[in-house]
């Protein structure tokens, strides 16, 4: 026996009613009631329809052909709760494919979005993200950030029409890589680069001139995009962080309190680092050649290559070795002979508070050959690590001021440094009454001391 053939015909939508409210619930009435037996049928329909061998195949689909129609009449009945009801059975009870799938979800989360439920809504528009072609992901990106409005998560939603935007955007780049619908650019790859080479500059060198770091940068990306063999690792890496977040969208991870928190604390972060960012780029392009003249001259000691000896060193396992090597040198002429040419000279002069250039820490080996005379050997073996060294002093060269062409790159970073620590704490001053920004301190304290018997409290219960 098949299923029963269900009565698809519903009383009109109730209109306004001059005539009292009995017409109007009366009406309503009805509807409710035609949906719920709908469904109801359309449920049972698997075990009332089975045939005599077994086989409710044929059950199946008609349930499915019912539920569709029924889900549409529905819509333009404007009973839209019901009607996203309706689409939810009938994806249980039909065999989609995934263009399918992706249609039903998203007219259910169009069906929901104009019953009021925003926050089922905005689920399904995510999930539709992950299986939709590009016009129909659109689409339901689209009425996503209207439910992101409805819901009051302006910062979730800004963040996802900027991403929107950005996509858009590079929509012309010739494609290298693609997955599912999503195509990964030219331009995209582009970003990403520049993205990481600015702030590997911006760490190496925080005071470079912000329009010559970007023609710099212009260029190395040029460079790494001449050949498959540099772009390749490249395009491997944007294309992981695409498929981990098509992963990390298809297990919820991209909705609820959490996601939308850090978001949120990730958009903070970013705008206000973009604030610190222009800021620093305003002052470097303001310092002129005038003023790295005269931050120079106003700051000379700075700028001065300190009195350094230059040495030699012979590395000995034990003290006592060291020792007999100092005792040679000045008692047996061959001796003294051969463990000079052992001296290894040092890459740098020794400074007074620095350690020892190429050898490490020694304070004593320091001021041994601070009080030295050129030629002198040490009359002690001094230690560094595990090793002892009879060191030589082999010149002495007096402090010199460095000239502005030594220094121009290190005064102006210098410079730079200082004027934007002003321009921060100028900023900082303003921002604080522009929007009345103060600490309270008695609540702060109050706080803490609650924080502090809450500990205390848990800590008795364990």
């Amino acid at each position: 026996m098949s299923s029963p053939n269900l009565d698809l015909s519903l009383p009109e939508a109730p209109k306004s009613s001059r005539g009292g409210l009995l017409p109007v619930i009366t009406a309503l009435a009805s509807i409710a009631s035609v949906v719920l037996l709908a469904l109801l049928l359309v449920r049972g329909g698997g075990s009332a329809g089975s045939g005599a061998d077994g086989s409710g195949g044929g059950a199946a689909g008609s349930d499915a052909e019912h539920l569709h129609a029924l889900a549409i009449r529905l819509e333009e009945r404007t009973l839209f709760a019901e009607a996203a009801r309706a689409w939810e059975e009938y994806e249980r009870t039909a065999s989609l494919d995934e263009a399918e799938l992706a249609e039903t979800a998203y007219r259910r989360g169009r069906c929901l979005q104009r019953a009021g439920e925003a926050e089922a809504a905005a689920a399904l528009f995510t999930r539709v993200e992950l299986v939709a072609g590009r016009d129909q992901r659109r689409k339901a990106q689209r009425h996503l950030l209207e439910t992101l409005s409805t819901l009051g998560k302006e910062e979730v939603r800004e963040h996802l029409l900027r991403e929107t935007t950005v996509e858009g955007s590079v929509s012309k780049s010739p494609v290298v890589a693609r997955v599912g619908e999503d195509k990964i650019t030219i331009d995209e790859i582009k970003t990403e680069l520049v993205a990481q080479m600015e702030a590997q500059v911006a760490m190496m060198n925080p005071a470079a001139d912000p329009d010559a770091m970007a023609a710099q940068i212009s260029s190395l990306v040029s460079k790494q995009l001449e050949s498959a063999k540099t772009l390749r690792p490249i395009v491997e890496q944007v294309l992981t962080g695409k498929v981990l977040y098509r992963e990390a969208l298809s297990r919820g991870l991209g909705q609820g309190a959490e996601h939308d928190s850090a978001v949120g604390r990730f958009r903070r972060t970013w705008l206000a680092q973009q604030l610190i960012d222009s800021l620093r780029k305003e002052t470097l392009r303001s310092i002129t050649e005038v003023d790295v003249k005269n931050h120079y001259n106003a700051n000379l000691e700075s700028y001065v290559d300190p009195e350094d000896v230059g040495f030699s060193s012979v590395r000995f396992a034990s003290e006592p070795e060291a020792k007999t090597a100092i005792a040679a040198l000045a008692s047996d002429a061959d001796a003294a002979e051969s463990i000079a040419e052992r001296f290894e000279p040092a890459p740098s002069g020794a400074v007074a508070g620095k350690p020892l250039p190429g050898l490490g820490a020694s304070p004593t080996g320091v001021a041994q050959l601070l009080a030295a005379e050129v030629g002198q050997v040490g009359d002690v073996p001094v230690k560094v690590g595990d090793a002892w060294y009879v060191l030589r002093c082999d010149a002495k060269n007096a402090s010199r001021q460095k000239t502005l062409d030594e220094v121009r790159a290190e005064a102006r970073a210098d410079l730079a440094r200082a004027k934007e620590q002003e321009a921060i704490s100028k900023l900082q001053a303003r921002l604080a009454t522009k929007f009345s920004a103060e600490i309270l301190m008695d609540d702060l304290k109050s706080a803490l001391e609650a924080d502090k018997k809450a500990d205390a409290g848990d800590s008795d219960a364990k």
